[in-house]
């Protein structure tokens, strides 16, 4: 239970949380639709409840208060924590004090060799007796189930990482979505697995529910990461099981927009390596999670469906999903840049060029991909501008230029330095190759091409 102190500060920062709000003309509704949290979240919040490190973040910057919120809320954890250790010092020293006290009521120890035992050893053999239909002091069990229950509040109260090291822990995953578009598959994973690692071992000890729900958070963002970097280097039933370790940990931590996200972002695993209606399934649960919430996860999974429809042939349901995209991006407005899990103007251009390739729809294709690579511009090291050219490389087959289609495709293959070029573009060669005749020079090339790529990722995961 909160302090007065603790309780006094919580209902400032709300204070000051609706006064910003009320500042930016929103209503608790969009506000909260626009954070993926309820409108009883918001309100709560508002009135003094406590809330994740993850609510105040977005609320920061959605209500540009510049580290405002953030720095209050932190001001907030380290006194709630000072004062629970305080109270658990307090409490422990009463224990301690009253059991001395009772000590002489507790009935005899009939074995010599319990002598030294401590305060949970002496309750047991008085639990024990009692069950045993042995007559004891009424005194005795009282102290002892007394005893029981001060040290589960204390257990309840308390928890084993401070605020400071969860605030650490988030920053680190913040520095693992920015950098991630641009790391190699193999870094990218490696260092997700040392953070992983910790925060493991945090979920798996006992902590109080908000901090379980930020720890949770933070394992299905870390592992979700991890899945898309063993799906690049083709290890499917890898990444397929860490998509599920990212579903359970995100559904844990009651994050709408986070359950929709890992699943939208599931929806490229089937798209690249398997069966297109699975992709379509999972898209439309990310949907269906947010119930028509404005959010960057739903635009995704919106264009995760559009895609998928158009390589299955169903040209007018595609067209509909990536204009629903279209209409959610132009509503949420996240920023234009690189950062993992982003869902911009760029991303959606992406996801178009794929869309209108599957379609066959040409002239939109051709547009697409000319505005998705003024926009990703020539930073080396991302990835989805070179699935893009090879999209341009797909129209190039359709429109009849094989030997320029093989030629792009190589040079862009090339382009990316080595740690890059993993099983997702083998994939994409393969299939373009497929839409070439055998017999032409071209299909060759790019079949030798394929194997060039297999090969040494072949090697690296035996």
């Amino acid at each position: 239970m909160a302090t007065e102190k603790v309780t006094a500060a919580r209902e400032a920062l709300g204070r000051q949380l609706r006064e910003l709000r009320q500042a930016a003309g929103y209503t608790q509704q969009q506000l909260a639709d626009l954070l993926g949290y309820s409108r009883p979240r918001v309100a709560g919040a508002e009135k003094g409840e406590g809330c994740a490190f993850l609510f105040w973040q977005g609320c920061d910057k959605l209500l540009n208060a510049r580290g405002a919120l953030i720095v209050r809320f932190r001001a907030i954890e380290t006194l709630r924590q000072q004062e629970a250790g305080a109270a658990i010092a307090a409490a422990h020293a009463e224990r301690t004090l009253r059991m001395r006290e009772q000590a002489a009521y507790l009935p005899a120890i009939r074995t010599t060799a319990s002598t030294g035992l401590d305060d949970e050893a002496r309750r047991r053999i008085i639990l024990s007796q009692s069950l045993a239909g042995e007559r004891i002091s009424g005194l005795s069990l009282l102290t002892a189930a007394e005893a029981v229950r001060r040290e589960l509040e204390d257990t309840l109260a308390s928890g084993t990482i401070s605020p400071a090291r969860l605030d650490r822990i988030e920053e680190t995953v913040a520095s693992h979505i920015s950098a991630y578009t641009k790391t190699p598959p193999t870094n990218a994973l490696a260092g997700l697995l040392v953070d992983f690692t910790e925060v493991r071992l945090l979920c798996a000890e006992r902590q109080p529910a908000m901090i379980q729900a930020r720890l949770s958070e933070i394992a299905s963002l870390l592992a979700t990461l991890a899945a898309d970097s063993l799906m690049k280097l083709g290890r499917i039933a890898d990444a397929r099981a860490w998509y599920g370790t990212a579903r359970i940990a995100a559904d844990d931590s009651g994050n709408r927009e986070l359950r929709a996200r890992v699943r939208a972002q599931e929806a490229m695993l089937p798209y690249y390596y398997g069966d297109p209606a699975e992709a379509v399934r999972l898209a439309r649960d990310a949907q269906q999670i947010l119930e028509g919430i404005p959010r960057a996860a739903g635009a995704l999974a919106a264009a995760a469906e559009a895609r998928a429809l158009a390589r299955q042939g169903i040209r007018s349901d595609a067209y509909a999903a990536i204009s629903r995209s279209h209409s959610l991006v132009a509503q949420v407005g996240e920023p234009d840049n690189n950062e993992a899990f982003r869902f911009s103007e760029r991303r959606l251009l992406f996801y178009e060029s794929s869309t209108f390739s599957n379609a066959g729809d040409l002239p939109r294709a051709g547009q697409a991909q000319e505005r998705a690579l003024a926009l990703y511009g020539d930073e080396p090291g991302l990835i989805d501008p070179a699935l893009i050219r090879l999209d341009q490389a797909q129209l190039l087959v359709h429109e009849g230029g094989l030997a320029d289609a093989c030629e792009l495709t190589r040079e862009t293959c090339l382009a990316l330095p080595a740690t890059h070029r993993t099983l997702i573009f083998a994939v994409r060669i393969k299939q373009i190759a497929m839409a070439i005749p055998n017999s032409h020079a071209a299909h060759q090339a790019l079949s030798e091409l394929h194997q060039e790529l297999v090969l040494p990722n072949q090697l690296e995961a035996g």
